[in-house]
């Protein structure tokens, strides 16, 4: 059993080479203390790495937010802005139907009105796939796609 562990020992100690590794059956006071010092080192090292990167990360899902937050709110402001058109529009046409026989205008107004519903459709569309973006970055911490719009 105790040389199972020993050479269990040295072929993981093998695997991972350019680490070195003391044995298990070495007590740590008969390791030589430059390499002791040189392992606390690199450890200390790649912690460091691995903080600057996750940080990194942080600030750059933080600003995908921030992003995201902006491109969301600016569509939320021009769909309102459509609402509104789009009842002026409704009142103008309203007020020409009762006074004027023109048909014409009323083609012109009706098909103004599709196209600004249509318009409207596709930003709330936008609207409410970038507030999704936004939630599912909070909730699992990244992993949504920038799309640029």
């Amino acid at each position: 059993s105790q040389s199972q562990s020993q050479s269990h020992s040295q072929s993981h100690s093998h695997s991972h080479s350019q680490y070195s590794q003391p044995s298990l059956s070495v007590p740590a006071s008969s390791i030589a203390p430059e390499l002791l010092q040189s392992n606390y080192d690199t450890l200390l090292s790649m912690l460091r790495e691995e903080r600057r990167i996750r940080n990194k990360m942080n600030d750059k899902i933080a600003n995908m937010e921030h992003t995201l937050l902006e491109t969301s709110t600016a569509y939320q402001i021009e769909v309102d802005d459509l609402k509104m058109k789009n009842a002026e529009i409704t009142r103008k046409f309203n007020k020409l139907g009762r006074e004027s026989a023109y048909k014409e205008v009323f083609m012109q107004f009706e098909e103004e009105i599709k196209k600004t519903a249509g318009r409207e459709a596709d930003l709330q569309e936008k609207n409410v796939a970038l507030e999704m973006e936004i939630f599912r970055m909070k909730r699992g911490g990244g992993g949504g796609s920038a799309s640029g719009r």
